[in-house]
């Protein structure tokens, strides 16, 4: 699984993630009741449908509960902070992506200003004579 690249869809079906994260029916639905952060929504015929961040985290368990052998609970806490984490630093690259933009929008008026006193300055010369 190593070279396995998720495809780029919104959802994917519950047959999908099994074949993808190679856990049973069961264990998944488990996981879903012991692990707060899946948001799964259900189509018109109330099939599942999973995001992309579920199967990842699926897989993220899988790892820590069958690989490294770590409970169900060490999972939750593990999981719980780096998707707190990841929302932080989410949080601070939108605060300075709009720091970086107000910065340059300012820079960008200052400039316009300039260039509006200059042609001022133009025109009163220019009627003067």
């Amino acid at each position: 699984m190593d070279n396995f690249t998720l495809p780029e869809k919104l959802f994917f079906r519950e047959r999908e993630v099994i074949k993808i994260t190679n856990l049973s029916k069961r264990v998944i639905n488990y996981w879903i009741t012991q692990f707060p952060f899946f948001n799964i929504e259900t189509n018109h015929d109330g099939e599942k449908l999973f995001k992309r961040e579920d199967i990842l985290i699926f897989l993220k368990i899988k790892e820590i509960v069958l690989n490294e052998g770590k409970s169900i609970e060490e999972a939750r806490e593990i999981i719980g902070k780096e998707i707190t984490t990841e929302k932080k630093i989410k949080k601070q690259s939108k605060e300075k992506t709009s720091k970086t933009k107000e910065t340059i929008d300012l820079s960008i008026l200052s400039e316009i200003k300039k260039e509006i006193q200059e042609i001022l300055t133009i025109l009163k010369k220019n009627s003067k004579t």
